[in-house]
């Protein structure tokens, strides 16, 4: 049954396909359905801002249904698109929690999701996915004969006549029959441990293209045996942060800034989802053409500018950025986008190229030719690459050089408040287009944190790839399209009053 939950043809079977749409006119309900989040996102905020606890108003009951509504295996994993109803009741179940409940319910639902790809775990129905009680009977069936098996050859052994046989002999085979049933015995209770352990890790892997050139410089003997190895990578990530939590506070409050400040109909609510860096800069003012063409650029590109942007602006001479908590959190994103450019490509975006890792990697080496910076730190490379990059002709120093001297002339405060936010979009904007199997594979070797926010976007009520796979074509002018959406509404939420108030008519009736 593990060779089945893993495998994911198995997995898309499994799962409830969307229902087919009953609207002739999907853009009017596409519509509906962003003008619907909408006015929860507001009443949602109104409450907020009235209550000091969020949580205050919603029974432990509720709590419980909304957090398990978060954590069942998601359709994410299996490319399928929720139908509008659906996304607007996992939007409001989003939303009506504090952060950290979100977290637990997303990693909770990690877990499971990898129980039900990579183990024998039993499964239970969910909303998701039917439920084949067979399946379970039949895992039980067979860890049972796992179970007694080993019993039977001991017992078996212990009884036989062994007169005739080597002495190490039997020791040797006493030892592989007690072993095996051990090892049976010990995955039984790490079953029964991890199925009351629900947790996720919350590592966020960092790749450092500076730091890596510093390593390679003060260890060139290890990284010539590594390299003979063919593990030269390995020694060359950096210790991987645990603040998945704290980034993903950020992306949780930048799509909340989305529904209240950027996204008003189906148009800017696709903008919104399209953006990387575009909307930090108008909220910012930041009009300079040297910022705005830097995410213009092919996105790995871009990815390698503000990579190098940041360092520069976080190491350079004068900067005391280990205070600031916004600078830190920047560059622990940065280091992970450049982590998936480096490690895992096919994640970041489609025909995202690692190949220019090694090209920015010997732009910083030729820079530092002739020079001894073997006994350099992280940040006295950089100064000393700060230093020689006013001389660069071309390429991503130069580029990245000129990026934050414009990016420093801002200040310190709005400065890390625009690479903070431009790190954001790119972080959702590559998560919103890295594919589900991706996602469901990653998990098999530990997962990646982009994971982690595309199930935020997903249940946040954001576009996902399939959704965005599915984007119809606009007739309708912008007023139109509201003003009918809105008609809709009304008449929907006059059809309830109506029924409530027929209720409440028959319950007071004699």
């Amino acid at each position: 049954m593990a060779l089945k939950r893993a495998s994911f043809t198995s997995l898309v079977g499994n799962f409830h396909p969307s229902p087919m749409t009953e609207s002739s006119d999907r853009e009017v309900e596409h519509e509906e359905y962003i003008q619907k989040a909408r006015d929860f996102m507001k009443r949602n905020e109104e409450a907020r801002s009235s209550s000091s606890n969020s949580n205050l108003k919603i029974c432990q009951e509720d709590l419980g249904r909304l957090e398990k509504d978060l954590s069942i295996p998601d359709k994410l994993f299996v490319d399928f698109a929720y139908s509008y109803p659906n996304r607007l009741t996992k939007l409001e179940s989003f939303w009506s929690l504090d952060a950290d409940r979100i977290y637990e319910a997303l990693c909770t639902g990690l877990s499971d999701t990898f129980d039900l790809l990579y183990s024998k775990v039993w499964q239970e129905e969910d909303q998701n996915r039917p439920h084949y009680q067979s399946a379970n009977y039949f895992s039980l069936f067979v860890w049972l004969i796992t179970a007694i098996v080993p019993i039977v050859s001991i017992g078996l052994f212990h009884s036989s006549q062994k007169e005739a046989y080597n002495v190490i002999d039997i020791k040797v085979t006493f030892i592989l029959l007690y072993v095996t049933y051990f090892l049976e015995i010990s995955t039984s209770l790490s079953w029964g441990y991890y199925s009351n352990n629900n947790g996720w890790s919350n590592v966020v892997f960092q790749h450092n293209l500076i730091g890596f050139l510093a390593h390679k410089k003060r260890h060139k003997k290890l990284m010539a045996i590594a390299d003979c190895l063919q593990c030269k990578a390995l020694l060359g990530q950096h210790e991987p942060c645990y603040s998945s939590k704290d980034i993903t506070n950020l992306v949780s409050a930048h799509a909340k800034d989305g529904w209240m400040k950027c996204i008003m109909d189906v148009q800017s609510y696709w903008k919104f989802s399209d953006t990387r860096g575009h909307w930090t800069l108008e909220r910012n003012e930041c009009e300079d053409i040297v910022i705005r063409s830097s995410i213009e650029k092919p996105f790995d590109e871009s990815i390698i500018l503000w990579h190098l942007a940041t360092d520069f602006c976080f190491h350079h001479e004068g900067a005391s950025p280990d205070s600031d908590e916004c600078a830190k959190l920047c560059r622990l994103i940065s280091n992970y986008m450049m982590h998936l450019l480096f490690d895992n490509p096919e994640m970041l975006l489609p025909s995202s190229r690692r190949v220019l890792f090694t090209t920015a990697y010997n732009e910083l080496d030729d820079i530092l030719q002739g020079d001894d910076v073997s006994l350099l730190d992280e940040k006295e490379l950089t100064q000393a690459i700060i230093g020689k990059a006013e001389s660069a002709n071309f390429g991503f120093i130069r580029d990245a050089w000129i990026l934050a001297k414009e990016l420093m002339q801002l200040g310190d405060e709005k400065m890390w408040e625009v690479i903070k936010g431009v790190w954001i979009e790119m972080l959702c904007f590559s998560a919103g287009r890295c594919r589900g199997y991706l996602h469901a594979k990653s998990l098999g070797t530990g997962g990646e944190y982009l994971t982690v926010v595309s199930l935020v976007m997903s249940h946040a009520g954001l576009e996902t790839f399939a959704e965005r796979q599915q984007r119809v074509k606009l007739r309708l002018s912008k007023e139109e399209r509201v003003r009918i959406a809105r008609q809709r509404i009304e008449a929907e939420k006059n059809k309830a009053d109506g029924a409530a108030s027929a209720e409440v008519k028959v319950v007071v009736s004699p």
